[in-house]
């Protein structure tokens, strides 16, 4: 197989900003990308005194056209105003999906990204492929598979690493041949590098999990939020102490689509999220501590095919990314939210 990478050349994201609601206090939610026909499931992280943003962009959503390979796109900023692309990575015969971007124990910039391989509307690949930055973030590997060093590795899919203590941290979940999770297992897993991944545990979750999002609290204590596909679609919220292989498990009272969290001074847990109500989709913060008492607290300007939200907590901030066709097709929002107004 070829891959096939490019930069992009330089250009000057035009912004529009669009108002969003926290109670009575105005927020700015800004879209910062819609040069493509399609772009969604972006991710947001900060490295190198600077943010980034990866995406997937094509000419449809995934599956909804046969042919169409998506790419993934990173863009960066020095002030969260003006964007400016940094790389377009593409494989030729593959749709690029879902890209999740971590810092590495080496300070590098990870990007983890779905390969799918369609062949007369059946799935005959799905891999988790991997690509790293240069010191400074400015150019990235070709992308290359990951491997599964103690557990078969077909047909299994890797959301997203979390790093801590030099180790990166995730779930990695089966998917079957049509790439549905309805019958799904979860495994944690650990890489030293993002490149190869060990298996810690059996999960053990039933409800067939799948995405999931991990952070650390004091003491090394891990916690996940994890989506469930099957019985009443919950998502779970759990708790584990080092070597993190016994897990205590709390249902939440709403379900999870792709999931993302932030811990923000003092205790609190900021979850980003897609909700449904009788009005459609929307991009929603929740707000709780260790007692799950997790509730609304804002509603982002956003609607029809959304969601897919990203986060990194910087400097009292908590900055956020998601996809919405709100005003037309569906294009990448960013905003930025201070700490003092998540209660």
């Amino acid at each position: 197989m070829k891959n096939i990478f490019a930069l992009s050349l330089f250009v000057i994201i035009q912004i529009a900003n669009t108002p969003g609601l926290l109670g009575q206090d105005p927020i700015v939610i800004k879209k910062i990308y819609d040069a493509a026909p399609y772009s969604s499931c972006p991710d947001i992280a900060y490295f190198r005194d600077k943010l980034f943003i990866a995406f997937r962009e094509g000419a449809s959503a995934p599956g909804e056209k046969a042919g169409d390979h998506g790419k993934i796109r990173i863009l960066s900023s020095n002030d969260s105003e003006y964007w400016e692309p940094v790389a377009l990575i593409e494989i030729k015969g593959l749709d690029l999906r879902d890209p999740k971007l971590a810092v590495t124990s080496k300070n590098k910039l990870l990007i983890l990204m779905d390969g799918a391989k369609v062949d007369n509307g059946k799935l005959i690949e799905f891999k988790t492929y991997y690509s790293i930055s240069d010191g400074a973030g400015k150019k990235f590997s070709m992308p290359e598979p990951v491997e599964y060093v103690n557990f078969d590795g077909n047909f299994k899919r890797l959301w997203r690493l979390s790093w801590h203590d030099k180790t990166g941290y995730g779930v990695a979940y089966s998917v079957d041949e049509n790439g549905m999770t309805d019958q799904s297992q979860a495994w944690l897993v650990k890489t030293g590098k993002g490149i190869e991944l060990e298996m810690i545990s059996d999960l053990k979750a039933d409800g067939a999990p799948n995405k999931a999002t991990i952070g650390f609290a004091a003491r090394d204590e891990m916690m996940m939020l994890l989506r469930r596909d099957s019985e009443d679609k919950s998502g779970l919220f759990g708790k584990s102490k080092p070597p993190y292989t016994e897990w205590s498990w709390e249902k939440l009272n709403f379900s999870l689509f792709a999931p993302d969290f932030e811990l923000i001074p003092i205790n609190k847990i900021v979850i980003g999220m897609r909700m449904i109500d009788e009005n459609g989709a929307y991009v929603a913060l929740m707000l709780g501590k260790e007692d799950l008492n997790f509730h609304e607290i804002m509603r982002l300007t956003s609607g029809g095919d959304t969601g897919c939200p990203g986060m990194v907590s910087i400097g009292g901030y908590i900055w956020m990314t998601f996809h919405s066709s709100h005003q037309g097709k569906t294009a990448i929002y960013f905003t930025k939210i201070p700490y003092n107004k998540l209660n």
